[in-house]
């Protein structure tokens, strides 16, 4: 709820620019992340089962804010 909370009030507080896009992209994936650990179950796990989760995650994570950078340094 903490990051969520953050997020609202970058929100609210109108702030922009790349490092508050990526800023709260970090925090959209950690709590994706807390969500695969916690409510899903997934900390207790064995295995190769809490990896597909990350990868889910950081894959489109790693895209999302290469597009960011691109726009801004294009822009």
């Amino acid at each position: 709820m903490f990051f969520s909370f953050v997020t609202f009030l970058i929100g609210q507080a109108g702030l922009s620019g790349l490092e508050v896009a990526l800023a709260v992209l970090f925090l959209a994936l950690i709590k994706g992340q807390l969500v695969g650990h916690y409510f899903m179950g997934l900390g207790s796990v064995r295995g190769i089962w809490h990896w597909p989760v990350f990868v889910w995650l950081f894959i489109p994570g790693i895209l999302i804010g290469t597009a960011f950078y691109l726009s801004y340094t294009t822009g």
